[in-house]
């Protein structure tokens, strides 16, 4: 069991654009480069529980509980309105997940994919989390539980 912790932006189970082959794509939230062009803009920062986005959401999906920005992925419809208002460019759907809940999205996939994307943000900024779910990878691997020929990228 691995309870080390990430924050982590959105998981794409199914990716043909985020590296070479099918793979899972992993975003982790939080980047300290800045980059003028940034492809994924919204895992820059980390919410602060500032509430802006919680009134701009169409759907109701957020709300402030406990001073804490909320958001609800049933209500939720994606269209990503509540990215477009945060002056943090954050994401209120990024959730901390540990190394064991990540890898429970990768069994799911194991029969599609050819690899994993650790993208992000910067996925760097998590580096013993990216270290320990790529070794719980490889022991998976090791363990004849996926059939798979893992490659593992970090952008």
């Amino acid at each position: 069991m691995n309870s080390r912790c990430a924050l982590v932006s959105k998981i794409i189970p199914f990716s043909c654009v985020d590296g070479p082959g099918s793979r899972l794509a992993l975003f982790l939230q939080g980047c300290n480069l800045r980059c003028k062009n940034c492809h994924n803009p919204w895992t820059m920062g980390r919410c602060n529980d500032c509430g802006e986005c919680v009134p701009q959401c169409p759907h109701q999906a957020l709300q402030i509980v406990d001073g804490k920005v909320v958001w609800n992925a049933v209500v939720c419809e994606q269209c990503d309105t509540c990215l477009k208002r945060c002056p943090q460019h954050a994401t209120p759907m990024a959730q901390s997940m540990s190394v064991d809940e990540v890898l429970s999205h990768v069994r799911k996939a194991v029969l599609f994919i050819e690899g994993i994307t650790v993208s992000g943000g910067e996925a760097t900024t998590q580096l013993p989390f990216v270290v320990a779910l790529f070794t719980a990878i490889k022991m998976i691997r090791n363990c004849a539980i996926s059939p798979v020929w893992w490659t593992v990228t970090v952008c």
